[in-house]
């Protein structure tokens, strides 16, 4: 199922296309935008790729399930297979395979915002330990919009964007107390932290995922 979720997403490889273009060129804008005492400021830096990386995963999220739903993908599978856990895990992991792609061309906007390797290195470690939880997050959004007034998009950032402020809050906190304190060793620290989140909450946003799938499929 992961490997058909894959291929369906690489068939649409114009979508995948724009929504990279997207990140980067959004992101790029801000080098040519800012002023030039902004490089002393690079925690500013990380939390404009951090704000864009995250409207990119919600366009995606949003743009892949609504057509799935519109089409009639979802409910095929759904009635042909009857396996939820399979279908949304294959569908959720296959979304966060392309966000941690679109996080690995992170670091030359960063280095082109003046961040040393060091710190585009904890960049992409402290955020990439979080995409599975913000990832969840917007996967769970979107299902809840499935038929929500005509799949309006701007729903989706509605339900979804008050939700990852606190992750966003612990992903700045974490990035300033290092780039502040000059200590890589810390980011083994809050790295462990991030796993316990992930830990604590995935399970439960996987099981009010499969509750609203099931729901929007059988109401359908």
């Amino acid at each position: 199922m992961l490997l058909f979720e894959l291929k369906k997403q690489l068939k649409q490889f114009q979508d995948l296309i724009f929504n990279l273009f997207f990140f980067i060129i959004t992101a790029t804008i801000f080098v040519f935008a800012v002023d030039f005492d902004f490089s002393e400021q690079k925690i500013y830096a990380a939390g404009i790729i951090l704000t864009i990386l995250i409207l990119a995963i919600l366009m995606i999220v949003e743009k892949n399930l609504k057509e799935d739903f519109k089409d009639g993908v979802l409910e095929q599978l759904y009635l042909y297979d009857r396996d939820l856990d399979k279908i949304i895990l294959a569908k959720y992991f296959s979304f966060l395979i392309f966000v941690y792609f679109l996080l690995l061309t992170s670091p030359l906007i960063l280095y082109s915002l003046a961040l040393n390797f060091i710190e585009i290195k904890t960049f992409v470690f402290i955020t990439g330990a979080m995409l599975p939880l913000i990832s969840a997050f917007c996967f769970l959004g979107s299902i809840f919009t499935f038929k929500i007034a005509n799949y309006k998009a701007f729903l989706i950032y509605i339900i979804v964007l008050p939700l990852l402020i606190p992750e966003i809050i612990f992903i700045m906190a974490t990035l300033k107390n290092i780039f502040l304190s000059n200590d890589p060793t810390k980011v083994i620290n809050y790295l462990e932290y991030m796993f316990l989140l992930n830990l604590a909450l995935l399970p439960l946003l996987y099981l009010l995922a499969k509750k609203s799938f099931k729901l929007s499929l059988q109401n359908d």
